[in-house]
């Protein structure tokens, strides 16, 4: 679905960046999500394709698609920058890893290794 830069509430966070693209948390319709801006050409295009069509519990939710229609100057986007809406996933796999480190234990169990890589392999296999 296409989603208007007007519906995205601000203040954005800027949670990270690449060479191709800037990752916020924003809001949309009253739910956080994570908005992907392109900062120069790279695949959006593609991957809002794979992503609309994906189902998966192990594969971050597509929620829309669009195109600022003006600067966000605090975070040198321009208008006309393309954009995508998925869902906001609160916690990495390293900070998953890191809380669960005790001082006798400094990585994670092997029942959890086994069942983070089955999760994995299940989300792959839904790619392919």
């Amino acid at each position: 679905s296409t989603v208007q830069q007007h519906h995205l509430t601000q203040p954005w966070e800027l949670l990270g960046q690449g060479a191709f693209a800037k990752v916020f948390k924003a809001r949309l319709k009253g739910s956080t999500v994570a908005v992907k801006v392109q900062i120069q050409y790279d695949r959006t295009i593609v991957e809002q394709r794979v992503l609309r069509h994906l189902s998966h519990e192990n594969i971050v939710a597509f929620r829309g698609t669009g195109y600022l229609s003006e600067d966000v100057l605090q975070f040198g986007l321009k208008n006309g920058n393309q954009f995508i809406v998925m869902e906001y996933l609160p916690d990495s796999l390293l900070q998953y890893v890191e809380r669960r480190k005790t001082p006798e234990r400094q990585g994670l169990t092997a029942n959890i290794v086994w069942k983070l890589g089955s999760q994995i392999a299940h989300a792959l296999h839904c790619l392919h």
